[in-house]
């Protein structure tokens, strides 16, 4: 079984979708915790909210193989408690990051909370290494307004109009999309013609990789 930590509902149904695709006898359980994305935009990664992750942590392990963190703004939080449990424990964007730095030399990683930037900042600078790669990290402007009020195409839109007018200004290699939710701009006829990457499917293969031989 595969659990799952989210910060938003609309979450359910992409990451079934993927399962589904891959594995649809895969059991997979999830909670969802609003609560906690909003308490990381109020007030950043304080030792309160460590302790909040630490316990919707503990309510996805249960009967779960290995449990994935879909939330970029907690992931980082997520990963440190990892040691804390019998299972692995995985942040969606880990695999994105990795496999992204060594794509290409010039990214632009866009976000839309601005409480995932300094997670995201510090998961690719941790990436990078001693690679030379360059790292453009950027906020796209009221695009969380419009997935909040659940207007994922005006949600998908913001951040494309954010895309196009940076790759209009720099040549960028590729293009990262920071949150499992921006995946939905790949379906936007405008998207810039540049190699995107997104956190889901990627993050479903690693949970599947590390499910033991007989997943239950």
């Amino acid at each position: 079984m595969i659990g799952f930590l989210h910060t938003a509902d609309q979450h359910i149904a992409r990451f079934d979708a993927l399962l589904d695709k891959r594995q649809p006898s895969l059991t997979r359980q999830h909670v969802v915790r609003a609560d906690l994305l909003e308490r990381a935009r109020a007030s950043g990664q304080t030792p309160e909210l460590v302790t909040q992750v630490r316990d919707a942590l503990q309510e996805a392990v249960r009967d779960a193989d290995v449990v994935v963190c879909s939330c970029s703004s907690l992931g980082q939080i997520a990963e440190t408690l990892a040691n804390e449990f019998a299972v692995p424990i995985l942040r969606i964007d880990r695999v994105m990051a990795e496999q992204a730095v060594q794509q290409a030399n010039n990214l632009l990683i866009l976000v839309t909370v601005e409480s995932t930037l300094e997670p995201t900042r510090e998961l690719f600078t941790d990436a990078v290494g001693e690679r030379d790669v360059s790292l453009s990290l950027h906020l796209c402007e009221g695009a969380w307004q419009q997935f909040l009020q659940g207007d994922m195409q005006g949600y998908a839109q913001k951040i494309t109009e954010t895309a196009l007018e940076l790759t209009g200004k720099h040549p960028y290699d590729l293009i990262v999309l920071a949150q499992a939710s921006m995946d939905v701009v790949l379906e936007q006829s405008n998207w810039p013609a540049l190699t995107t990457v997104s956190s889901p499917s990627l993050g479903v293969d690693a949970a599947i990789a590390n499910l033991p031989a007989s997943p239950t």
